[in-house]
């Protein structure tokens, strides 16, 4: 679990850091970045971060014990070391259980952390799932809290937005985020470059406006969702806008075939496996991809136990029948690659098979 309202931090200990490609690789996965070249000032402050979510990557000019010091705090997420000489004896690493890896290049280590860092947020964005029964008595009595929350997003999207809405929000943002330079300069960023045509861009980065978006959909905090009002209305508009796009090149209206890979948790799963045929919800504009290999890459190496499961969503789209609008987001996504579109807030999905693999 991430702390309540930032991201990740990476925490670098190497006396060679390459500083630029470090900072130009991971500024868009990483909300914060911090390299020191002696073994004492990265300590005390991986200590002194009790509310971060530490990355932590370790030269092997540095020894064993400065990953025995740390390795069991809270804090400390995991643990990547940088270990240009091949000949030497890494078995001791096989005891830390945090350690991702051993890697010889920056290439190879930083690409490693930027695949891990965009499987923790996918992973992290997992949306809580809603049943929507056809039952309508049972409609009633158990979805009466997700009606009222899609009736307040509407209202919320059909208002008139003031030019103050941006200004308080960003005001909001700088107070929460005054200890955390990096996104404090992203913020800024935001405050003088932010236009409605940019509002699917922004939702693609990783910074504070995605998580907090996130957060307060998952929580369905309505103070919070007020506050990023006039950004949801731009988003949902900025969808629309693109599907409608779609609509008009789209010689024929036929089936779209999207993917997602994420954890659900064991009672969400069952909750799934038990209602075929029902409808649920995500409570969130909902990230899916058109190549099914990049989804299953968000399921790798994921951790399985008792209260979490994997899960490949395949979501077939009709878009002959009215639905809730999809854009096609590779062109304004930082990670084009990866065949991005983004499902809008309040769509229906039915139940229509699941098949399980060991």
């Amino acid at each position: 679990m991430t702390n309540q309202f930032g991201g990740y931090v990476c925490v670098w200990l190497d006396k060679d850091a390459k500083r630029n490609q470090i900072y130009n690789e991971l500024r868009h996965v990483i909300s914060s970045l911090h390299i020191f070249d002696t073994s004492s000032k990265c300590d005390n402050y991986i200590r002194a971060s009790t509310k971060e979510n530490v990355v932590f990557v370790i030269s092997n000019t540095f020894n064993e014990s400065t990953i025995a010091r740390l390795h069991d705090l809270p804090q400390l997420v995991c643990c990547y070391v940088l270990c240009s000489n091949q000949s030497e004896d890494f078995t001791w690493a096989n005891q830390y259980s945090k350690i991702k890896g051993m890697y010889k290049t920056y290439d190879e280590i930083l690409s490693q952390i930027i695949q891990d860092q965009k499987d923790r947020k996918n992973s992290e964005d997992s949306t809580s799932i809603t049943l929507i029964p056809t039952e309508s008595q049972s409609l009633q009595s158990r979805n009466a809290h997700f009606l009222w929350f899609l009736l307040y997003i509407e209202v919320l999207i059909r208002i008139q937005h003031s030019q103050d809405a941006k200004k308080e929000f960003v005001e909001m943002c700088k107070k929460l985020y005054a200890d955390k330079p990096n996104d404090l300069a992203c913020i800024e960023l935001f405050e003088r470059e932010y236009t409605s045509s940019k509002a699917i861009w922004w939702y693609s980065l990783d910074c504070f406006l995605y998580r907090l978006l996130n957060r307060a959909l998952r929580n369905r905090d309505f103070d919070l969702l007020f506050a990023l009002r006039f950004f949801i209305t731009d988003l949902t508009l900025a969808i629309e806008h693109q599907y409608e796009q779609y609509l008009r090149v789209s010689t024929e209206r036929d089936t779209v075939k999207v993917f997602r890979g994420q954890c659900v948790s064991s009672n969400e799963l069952q909750l799934m496996l038990d209602n075929v045929n029902e409808f649920i919800s995500m409570n969130s504009f909902f990230s899916t991809s058109r190549e099914r290999r990049v989804a299953m890459s968000f399921l790798r190496n994921r951790s399985v136990d008792g209260k979490n499961r994997c899960v490949l969503f395949e979501i077939t789209i009709d878009s002959r029948l009215p639905m809730k609008p999809f854009a096609d987001i590779k062109e304004y996504s930082e990670f084009a690659t990866e065949d991005e579109a983004l499902i809008t807030l309040g769509a229906l999905y039915r139940i229509d098979k699941n098949n399980r693999t060991s």
